[in-house]
């Protein structure tokens, strides 16, 4: 079976947990299509923690393999702010976030300002080639407090 990777990641998702014991390669054509084969596949979960403050982006995981990303957790620490009040956009792979801080001049609160919680990106998560680092991207630099990054993944 050759399919678009979306035709397949909506199939399988269908089939509930036994796409654990199977693994998504390329077609040998190279057009972009990709089957379901026995065998081989992915790790069991890895994690990758990161504290980004600095604005663009910044590699997470860069392990010259085919990785699936599970889930996360982000999080802006309760001191986190910009030079001035405003939106900071929070990108991980095709995922974005975006919050509101404070700025550098405001009350310095402590704990955790925002959270996403655990995202789950389903049963197949977000697939990235060996050629493909891991990114989380931030809109703008932070003065003051980081933002927290719980990765899990598989290689």
């Amino acid at each position: 079976m050759s399919l678009p990777l979306p035709q397949l990641q909506q199939g399988a998702e269908q089939l509930g947990t036994p796409i654990i014991l199977w693994s998504w390669q390329e077609t040998a054509s190279g057009s972009g299509l990709y089957e379901l084969v026995p065998g081989g596949g992915f790790s069991a979960s890895l994690f990758a923690n990161a504290q980004v403050s600095a604005a663009g982006d910044t590699e997470i995981v860069s392990d010259g393999a085919p990785r699936r990303v599970l889930g996360y957790t982000l999080e802006a620490s309760g001191d986190a702010a910009m030079a001035a009040a405003g939106v900071l956009i929070i990108t991980l792979g095709d995922f974005a976030h975006t919050i509101w801080l404070p700025a550098d001049a405001d009350t310095e609160l402590s704990g955790v300002l925002w959270s996403t919680g655990f995202t789950s990106l389903g049963s197949l998560g977000q697939l990235y080639d060996d050629a493909t680092p891991i990114n989380l991207n931030l809109s703008a630099a932070l003065t003051r407090g980081v933002i927290n990054l719980n990765l899990q993944y598989q290689a």
